[in-house]
């Protein structure tokens, strides 16, 4: 086995291993759809997307996945790469737009490197948030052949996120429909929140409360 050999199959190990989902696209055609938009008159790409999203879908179609890993296969529950090639419509639905219109803009702005939040749906329908990212290397034609994109998922930390926001609403309602007067203070008795019932009970302000310190507040 030749040195380049040896290279080839070790970037393969490395990315066939990866836990992060990582895809191989080609966006050189994208550059190409860009430029024709461009020499019709087009200034503002992200308007005119908005405007016509036909052909915002006409550019979509020049984005070619020429590669997968295998996290992105159990990810997606995909069996292979050309199951996912085929089911593309299922992953990207209309969620998805926002961030590829970002990352199609990025190219078209000669941007080298993308960073953003992006929605898509594994083959059975359940959706998976991700923190996406890429970086082209150069600035030839083979360097936008193959850009490699991580799609990090951050479908768990989302559902946290949502948990925590339903709980402090559930918080909110309680203590502000309470009959009983409440506060709400930090480690150094410095009083964060009042509910109406203190305001009513102590006949003062939310205003005149909070930011005090409960010993303040009681003389």
């Amino acid at each position: 086995m030749t040195m380049i050999e040896t290279t080839t199959s070790s970037y393969r190990m490395l990315f066939d291993q990866s836990p992060v989902s990582l895809w191989v696209e080609d966006f050189s055609l994208i550059n190409v759809f860009v430029e024709s938009l461009r020499a019709e008159g087009v200034t503002d790409l992200r308007a005119f997307f908005h405007t016509y999203p036909e052909r915002f879908a006409e550019c979509v179609q020049e984005l070619k996945v020429l590669d997968v890993n295998n996290a992105t296969l159990r990810l997606y529950k995909a069996k292979s790469l050309e199951e996912l090639k085929q089911n593309m419509h299922k992953i990207f639905q209309a969620e998805a737009a926002a961030c590829i219109m970002e990352s199609i803009i990025a190219i078209a702005d000669g941007r080298k490197q993308f960073d953003g939040q992006g929605i898509n749906y594994d083959l059975e329908g359940n959706k998976l948030h991700f923190r996406i990212t890429w970086t082209i290397t150069g600035d030839t034609i083979e360097d936008y052949q193959k850009v490699i994109v991580a799609m990090q998922d951050m479908t768990h930390l989302e559902k946290v996120r949502k948990e925590l926001e339903e709980r402090e609403t559930l918080f909110r309602c309680i203590f502000e429909q309470a009959s009983e007067g409440m506060l709400l203070m930090d480690a150094s008795g410095k009083i964060l929140l009042v509910n109406k019932a203190m305001t009513l009970l102590t006949n003062l302000s939310a205003k005149h409360i909070v930011g005090f310190h409960l010993w303040d507040f009681l003389r």
